[in-house]
């Protein structure tokens, strides 16, 4: 389950300039997100 906010702090402290995001979020956090919404409710 944190491996989406893992992947969104090693995205964080890998930068040298400060940001957010607003809408849309990277590709491997939203695989990641993707992957543990997969493994909490595998239908």
């Amino acid at each position: 389950m944190f491996q989406t906010a893992h992947a969104m702090a090693r995205d964080g402290l890998s930068r040298d300039e400060d940001g957010f995001w607003v809408e849309e979020s990277q590709a491997v956090v939203a695989a990641m997100a993707v992957e543990n919404r997969r493994l909490l409710d595998p239908q």
